[in-house]
């Protein structure tokens, strides 16, 4: 240990710290020969542990994506919203024994923020106007995907009865 090393809070760090530190410094680059550069072995286990650290760093933002998302999606509607968020604290618990770096583990993380992106930008939820049956108001938020309707036009072009193109 060298006496001198203290962190921000003023903790005592150890020579792998110092390396590990000294090295991000520009221009600075310790001595791979001495006898506090940090072996091989330690440094690939570095940076698994950091790995593993980004991946749940990673986890954890899409955690909060998705509760975010569920929270604009369903805003003003307890039950449904209530029911969303059970949804996903359970689908994060079931995937919390995966290895934070393995490859199941980032497909999670991915399709996490896929319907994030899907609740955020897809999903509008919509009332019964009083007095109509046929009427509904739509919460249209800021986030919520705006299309044209070229699409849709161009397919009921063909003369067909349903206007899906189909021949």
């Amino acid at each position: 240990m060298y006496p001198g090393i203290r962190d921000a809070r003023g903790t005592l760090k150890s020579a792998d710290h110092r390396v590990s530190v000294v090295s991000k410094l520009p221009g600075k680059r310790p001595n791979p020969s001495s006898a506090s550069a940090i072996s091989i072995e330690a440094r690939r286990e570095q940076d698994g542990i950091r790995d593993g650290i980004h991946s749940f760093n990673m986890a954890l933002a899409a955690y909060r994506n998705i509760l975010r998302a569920t929270r604009i999606a369903f805003r003003g509607d307890a039950p449904v919203l209530a029911a969303a968020q059970g949804q996903v604290r359970n689908e994060f618990r079931q995937k919390s024994s995966l290895d934070s770096s393995s490859a199941d583990a980032q497909a999670a993380i991915q399709h996490a923020q896929q319907v994030a992106k899907i609740l955020r930008e897809n999903v509008v939820q919509g009332r019964k106007s009083q007095g109509r049956d046929d009427t509904y108001k739509l919460r249209i938020h800021e986030q919520t995907e705006r299309g044209d309707n070229e699409s849709l036009l161009a397919a009921g072009s063909g003369g067909t009865m349903g206007g899906c193109g189909c021949r």
